[in-house]
């Protein structure tokens, strides 16, 4: 991007994913502001219960306001808080659940039906051991299991046969499942028909884009057979094209999923040219590679990659090119100590560019456009007016090779400085102090409670002070007015505490004494009674009017709060990831 000066196209680009995401964020956002303002459910019940209460001509006391407070408050928990966490999961697990549904549906996954008549007994087999079906590993390795059977996929297996042997019988296949298979653009392999022999050295060749790591994944089952059939007799091993290291330690990588054998291990790091590598690594064989751990090179991870194929134990070898992304002398040394010398009693199936190793092959097979345009011996092809690219080979078959060949053969003493090693100078300074790789390159990480710098520069971040004074006000307006309901609340029961008290003292009195008094009452002392009833019904609405005012500002205050926070959260978000990708795409290189 730098190179090219894309930067600006970049930012576009990044600017409209950006805002598709933004959108989705906002209402994502105002959901949970939402779900936040639930808490004014409790304090709004509360309200319309003593309201009711008293339109229904009861009067309020401290006894019943405590207890229908206490009613919504043990509802409040279960209602008004977990519910909207409920809402909230539910809504997550969904989404999740709906891609983890479309992956498991996916098409690229092929069904593998059997036989009938081998349907019982496969089933059988499979309830005594359900790890008996063969699969692919992570890096093409095949599981030891029984006979398998890919009728979809054209496919047979077995890798306990005691014969080793591939036979492709008039196969075509195509990368893509849905596509109609009439379009020659889809179509990957056509009509092959090749038969491998034990103890077999197969080269592939053939121009780029010719299917040769096609015909590879065909015999991994990664590709749809429209017709054919493909017959595998043994266990495989697969080294891909494209080299892969996971973060772990070299060793780990090597090993992969298979137990550790100390000499067959040794002798895979010599057959793949990685012992001068591991020389120069500060922990050996243990030193951390991958994303956190020391950087490998193209050629380091090729033969890494390479080592990880040739220490699994199979039958047949599937490499993908393994001679290209490492030197001349290095290429040399890996065809003589790996794939001939290491690998000369399996079955080993390679794909190369590299021409000077196919007069030692025993088999060799030239593609192109998904077709073998043929296929024999070293010897035989050169005489085929298609394979005139070999004899222009062979004039490199001069008596100066042997020279030549013999400083190859001394590759473990005269390896060149590649850039491999050069990659690797650096970290001799760290060998002298022994200092593990774990600890250079481990990642670090704050333990603790956050700083407040971080907050500062978090709320920073927002380029408004006047927004966040704002919200800051709200809130602790939006507490003090909850509080002042609270607050009213209880003055108002103790006013109709008071105007309980006040009407019932009269009668008490009258009590105490003659009840002839009740006789003597004058007209005036019944119209004080009755004027100060009515006094007392107008304050009493008074007071559910204000109680209604400040319960509803309340309202509006928190409102504002909650969604003015979700708001000013997500413009920060935004100012934060404008900031860091400007500062990704003006970095200096």
């Amino acid at each position: 991007i730098k190179m090219y000066a894309w930067e600006n196209s970049f930012t576009k680009l990044i600017a409209d994913i950006r805002f598709k995401e933004v959108r989705a964020i906002k209402g994502t956002s105002y959901i949970h502001a939402a779900l936040s303002c639930t808490s004014m459910i409790s304090p709004l019940s509360v309200f319309l219960a003593l309201v009711s209460y008293i339109y229904l001509g009861d009067s309020l006391t401290a006894k019943r306001v405590y207890t229908v407070s206490s009613y919504f408050n043990m509802l409040n928990d279960s209602m008004v808080h977990f519910w909207p966490l409920a809402i909230t999961f539910v809504s997550e697990a969904t989404v999740s659940a709906k891609r983890v549904r479309e992956f498991l549906q996916d098409g690229d996954a092929a069904t593998t039906p059997v036989l009938k008549k081998d349907k019982k007994h496969l089933a059988k087999k499979n309830k005594n051991n359900n790890e008996n079906n063969e699969k692919a590993e992570l890096n093409g390795n095949v599981s030891e299991g029984e006979n398998f059977l890919d009728l979809v996929n054209g496919r047979e297996v077995h890798p306990h046969a005691e014969r080793k042997g591939v036979d492709i019988r008039n196969v075509s296949a195509t990368w893509d499942a849905a596509a109609p298979t009439d379009g020659k653009g889809n179509v990957a392999l056509s009509k092959l028909n090749v038969k491998i022999s034990e103890r077999a050295m197969v080269a592939i060749v053939g121009p780029v884009g010719s299917g040769k790591s096609t015909l590879l994944n065909a015999l991994l089952g990664e590709v749809k057979i429209n017709s054919g059939q493909i017959v595998i007799n043994g266990k495989l091993s697969y080294a891909a094209q494209e080299p892969w290291v996971f973060e772990g330690t070299v060793r780990d990588n090597i090993v992969f999923v298979d137990s550790y054998n100390e000499r067959r291990y040794k002798k895979v790091i010599k057959a793949c040219a990685l012992e001068r590598d591991l020389e120069l690594m500060p922990n050996g064989d243990l030193t951390i590679v991958g994303e956190r751990g020391v950087s490998l090179s193209g050629g380091q991870k090729a033969r890494v990659n390479l080592a990880r194929a040739i220490y699994h134990k199979a039958d047949i070898y599937l490499l993908d090119d393994p001679l290209s992304a490492v030197d001349t002398h290095v290429g040399k040394h890996i065809f003589e100590r790996c794939i001939t010398e290491f690998l000369y009693d399996k079955i080993v199936i390679l794909v190369t560019h590299q021409l000077q190793y196919l007069f030692e092959v025993e088999q060799l097979i030239l593609m192109n456009s998904g077709r073998i345009e043929a296929q024999g011996r070293y010897q035989d092809l050169q005489k085929n007016e298609k394979c005139q690219f070999l004899l222009m080979q062979a004039t490199y078959e001069t008596p100066n090779e042997t020279a030549d060949s013999t400083d190859a053969l001394s590759v473990d003493s005269r390896m060149s400085r590649s850039e491999s090693e050069k990659s690797m100078e650096h970290h001799q300074l760290l060998r002298a102090d022994e200092t593990p790789v774990e600890d250079i390159n481990q990642e670090q990480q704050a333990v603790g409670s956050v700083k407040l710098s971080v907050y500062m520069s978090f709320f920073k971040a927002l380029e408004s002070p006047i927004l966040l004074f704002i919200i800051v006000a709200l809130f602790i307006c939006a507490r003090f007015m909850l509080t002042g309901v609270d607050y009213f609340l209880s003055r108002w029961v103790i006013w109709e505490e008071k105007v309980s008290v006040a009407s019932a003292s009269p009668m008490r009195s009258l009590n105490d004494n003659n009840i002839t008094l009740l006789a003597n009452e004058t007209a005036a002392n019944r119209s004080y009674v009755h004027n100060d009833a009515e006094n007392e019904e107008a304050v009493r609405q008074e007071l559910v009017t204000f109680y209604a005012i400040i319960l509803g500002s309340t309202m509006v205050v928190y409102i504002l709060r909650t969604f003015g926070f979700f708001r000013m959260c997500l413009r920060i978000s935004l100012k934060l990831h404008d900031r860091l990708f400007r500062g990704i795409t003006r970095t200096s290189m």
